[in-house]
């Protein structure tokens, strides 16, 4: 019922505003779960991926660039990922919401951004060749712009 954009927001900043009365929990629970949904489009990391020059002629152009996104400090499987086939360098990307692997978990803190170049296109599989680069001042958190990466190792 409520309007998308700004004006959302704006509703459900003032709603949070409103102090709840006779212990009223059902209103503070109502209230809680619209600023959930409201959650603010800068809940992203964006920035540019590009190659270090001397690397650029060993590109292989069948290869997908992984994305990869882990929370900071803590090991297991990663946050979110994107996943991009035959990209084109320099390459503007963002991840976001939509690209956490498990549905429910949210998209926030610290994040340690990582980058691959993978040949055979299989996340799982790391075969000599396959490129990488990570953000050299990770963690870094939700919200950041300008996160470039550039990609300056190759597998062996």
């Amino acid at each position: 019922m409520l309007p998308a954009g700004e004006q959302r927001n704006e509703i459900v900043k003032v709603l949070a505003e409103i102090p709840t009365t006779g212990g009223n929990s059902t209103q503070s629970a109502a209230t809680e779960k619209t600023q959930t949904a409201a959650a603010p489009s800068s809940a992203q990391i964006s920035g540019q991926i590009t190659i270090d020059a001397k690397l650029k002629g060993s590109i292989d152009p069948n290869a997908a660039l992984f994305i990869i996104a882990r929370p900071a400090g803590a090991g297991g499987p990663p946050l979110a990922v994107k996943k991009i086939d035959k990209p084109v360098f320099p390459l503007t990307y963002s991840l976001s919401q939509e690209n956490v692997m498990m549905q429910g978990t949210p998209f926030t803190g610290k994040i340690n951004l990582t980058v691959r170049l993978d040949k055979d296109g299989n996340p799982v599989t790391r075969t000599p060749g396959d490129m990488t680069g990570d953000y050299k001042k990770n963690p870094v958190d939700v919200g950041a712009k300008k996160v470039d990466v550039v990609i300056d190792q190759v597998m062996r």
